[in-house]
Protein backbone atom coordinates (compact mmCIF):
# COMPACT_ATOMS: atom_id res chain seq x y z
CA UNK A 1 0.00 0.00 0.00
CA UNK A 2 3.06 2.10 0.71
CA UNK A 3 4.73 2.04 -2.31
CA UNK A 4 1.49 2.61 -4.44
CA UNK A 5 1.02 5.95 -2.65
CA UNK A 6 4.16 7.07 -3.19
CA UNK A 7 4.63 6.60 -6.37
CA UNK A 8 1.44 8.62 -6.65
CA UNK A 9 3.32 11.46 -5.04
CA UNK A 10 6.29 10.98 -6.98
CA UNK A 11 4.14 11.17 -10.31
CA UNK A 12 2.14 14.55 -8.80
CA UNK A 13 5.33 16.18 -7.60
CA UNK A 14 7.01 15.67 -11.00
CA UNK A 15 4.36 16.48 -13.07
CA UNK A 16 3.01 19.66 -11.29
CA UNK A 17 6.29 21.60 -11.45
CA UNK A 18 6.38 21.00 -15.32
CA UNK A 19 2.55 22.07 -15.77
CA UNK A 20 3.51 24.89 -13.49
CA UNK A 21 6.96 26.01 -15.49
CA UNK A 22 5.25 26.05 -18.94
CA UNK A 23 2.63 27.67 -17.93
CA UNK A 24 4.74 30.72 -16.31
CA UNK A 25 7.26 30.53 -19.68
CA UNK A 26 3.99 31.30 -21.47
CA UNK A 27 2.76 34.20 -19.34
CA UNK A 28 6.19 35.77 -19.37
CA UNK A 29 6.50 35.35 -22.97
CA UNK A 30 3.56 37.07 -23.74
CA UNK A 31 4.04 39.86 -21.38
CA UNK A 32 8.17 40.15 -22.50
CA UNK A 33 6.52 40.27 -25.93
CA UNK A 34 4.00 42.56 -25.57
CA UNK A 35 6.81 45.22 -23.94
CA UNK A 36 8.61 44.36 -26.89
CA UNK A 37 5.75 45.51 -29.11
CA UNK A 38 4.72 48.27 -27.07
CA UNK A 39 8.32 49.79 -27.35
CA UNK A 40 8.77 48.78 -31.03
CA UNK A 41 5.63 50.57 -31.77
CA UNK A 42 7.16 53.82 -29.94
CA UNK A 43 9.94 53.25 -32.44
CA UNK A 44 7.84 52.38 -35.22
CA UNK A 45 6.26 56.02 -34.90
CA UNK A 46 9.63 57.70 -34.94
CA UNK A 47 9.83 56.32 -37.95
CA UNK A 48 6.99 58.08 -39.37
CA UNK A 49 5.08 54.47 -39.11
CA UNK A 50 1.67 53.16 -37.67
CA UNK A 51 1.95 49.64 -36.22
CA UNK A 52 -0.53 49.49 -33.38
CA UNK A 53 -0.94 45.81 -33.85
CA UNK A 54 2.83 45.05 -32.69
CA UNK A 55 2.01 44.92 -29.10
CA UNK A 56 -0.82 42.09 -30.03
CA UNK A 57 1.34 40.15 -32.10
CA UNK A 58 4.49 39.93 -30.28
CA UNK A 59 2.47 39.46 -26.94
CA UNK A 60 0.77 36.26 -29.06
CA UNK A 61 4.17 35.08 -30.04
CA UNK A 62 5.66 35.74 -26.43
CA UNK A 63 3.04 33.25 -25.16
CA UNK A 64 4.16 30.25 -27.45
CA UNK A 65 7.22 29.44 -25.36
CA UNK A 66 4.87 27.18 -23.22
CA UNK A 67 1.24 26.18 -22.91
CA UNK A 68 -1.65 26.54 -20.75
CA UNK A 69 -4.04 23.93 -18.93
CA UNK A 70 -6.92 26.15 -19.78
CA UNK A 71 -7.22 26.28 -22.78
CA UNK A 72 -9.47 29.13 -23.04
CA UNK A 73 -8.92 31.15 -20.31
CA UNK A 74 -5.64 32.49 -20.38
CA UNK A 75 -5.23 33.25 -24.07
CA UNK A 76 -8.33 35.05 -23.49
CA UNK A 77 -6.94 37.08 -20.41
CA UNK A 78 -4.10 38.09 -22.95
CA UNK A 79 -6.18 38.82 -25.39
CA UNK A 80 -8.42 41.17 -23.32
CA UNK A 81 -4.98 42.75 -21.60
CA UNK A 82 -3.53 43.35 -25.34
CA UNK A 83 -6.47 44.84 -26.48
CA UNK A 84 -6.09 47.44 -23.34
CA UNK A 85 -2.61 47.81 -23.75
CA UNK A 86 -3.04 48.47 -27.98
CA UNK A 87 -5.63 51.48 -26.56
CA UNK A 88 -2.85 52.79 -23.60
CA UNK A 89 -0.18 52.40 -26.78
CA UNK A 90 -2.62 54.31 -28.66
CA UNK A 91 -3.01 57.44 -26.48
CA UNK A 92 1.26 57.19 -24.73
CA UNK A 93 2.04 57.45 -29.03
CA UNK A 94 -0.65 59.18 -31.10
CA UNK A 95 -3.01 60.93 -28.21
CA UNK A 96 -5.65 63.45 -29.33
CA UNK A 97 -4.16 66.77 -30.34
CA UNK A 98 -6.84 69.08 -28.08
CA UNK A 99 -6.03 67.33 -24.85
CA UNK A 100 -3.11 64.70 -24.30
CA UNK A 101 -4.50 63.50 -20.83
CA UNK A 102 -5.76 59.74 -20.17
CA UNK A 103 -8.71 60.39 -19.02
CA UNK A 104 -9.51 62.45 -21.83
CA UNK A 105 -8.41 59.84 -24.13
CA UNK A 106 -10.56 57.10 -22.44
CA UNK A 107 -13.54 59.41 -23.09
CA UNK A 108 -13.44 60.25 -26.65
CA UNK A 109 -12.29 56.37 -27.65
CA UNK A 110 -15.15 56.21 -29.97
CA UNK A 111 -13.24 59.74 -32.06
CA UNK A 112 -10.22 57.35 -32.81
CA UNK A 113 -10.22 55.79 -36.45
CA UNK A 114 -12.08 53.06 -37.38
CA UNK A 115 -8.59 51.44 -38.07
CA UNK A 116 -7.44 51.65 -34.90
CA UNK A 117 -10.07 49.92 -33.43
CA UNK A 118 -9.99 47.38 -36.01
CA UNK A 119 -6.07 47.12 -35.59
CA UNK A 120 -6.33 46.47 -31.38
CA UNK A 121 -9.25 44.33 -31.51
CA UNK A 122 -7.01 42.48 -34.41
CA UNK A 123 -3.93 42.48 -32.17
CA UNK A 124 -6.03 41.04 -29.16
CA UNK A 125 -7.49 38.09 -31.32
CA UNK A 126 -4.06 37.18 -32.42
CA UNK A 127 -2.90 37.00 -28.83
CA UNK A 128 -5.55 34.86 -28.17
CA UNK A 129 -5.49 32.80 -30.65
CA UNK A 130 -1.65 31.79 -31.16
CA UNK A 131 -1.85 30.36 -27.58
CA UNK A 132 -5.23 29.23 -27.95
CA UNK A 133 -4.44 26.97 -31.17
CA UNK A 134 -1.06 25.61 -29.42
CA UNK A 135 -2.91 24.72 -26.16
CA UNK A 136 -5.61 22.93 -28.32
CA UNK A 137 -2.88 21.24 -30.35
CA UNK A 138 -1.01 19.86 -27.09
CA UNK A 139 -4.46 18.50 -25.59
CA UNK A 140 -5.29 17.19 -29.07
CA UNK A 141 -1.38 15.39 -29.11
CA UNK A 142 -1.91 13.45 -25.39
CA UNK A 143 -5.91 12.08 -26.52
Amino acid sequence: MRDCASATNSHVTRFWPNKMKRTLLAITGAVAGALLGYFATGWAASQGFYSILLPGLFAGVGSLLGTFKNKFLMPGVIGVCVVILTYFTEWRYFPFSRDHSFSFFVEHLGDLRPMTHIMAIGGGLISFLLPFNRSREASGRKA
